[in-house]
């Protein structure tokens, strides 16, 4: 599962998980292109707010 299909699943919106994490409309939207991946120091509260765990959220940005 992608990271954009875990925001899906969850039901919220880039700008809602952006405004729950502290970081801008446009760095949850690189995440979700691959453009760039998070900070480590964000994946535990990122993985929170997805409801998954950090092996999840980790294994959502692995290229196949």
């Amino acid at each position: 599962m992608t990271f954009k299909e875990l925001l899906k699943n969850k039901g919220i919106t880039q700008e809602e998980l952006a405004k729950e994490l502290g970081v801008s409309q446009s760095a949850v939207s690189a995440w979700c292109c691959d453009e760039c991946l998070p900070s480590m120091a964000k994946l535990g509260k990122l993985a929170k707010a997805l409801g998954v765990s950090v092996n999840t959220l980790v294994a959502s940005f692995e290229k196949e």
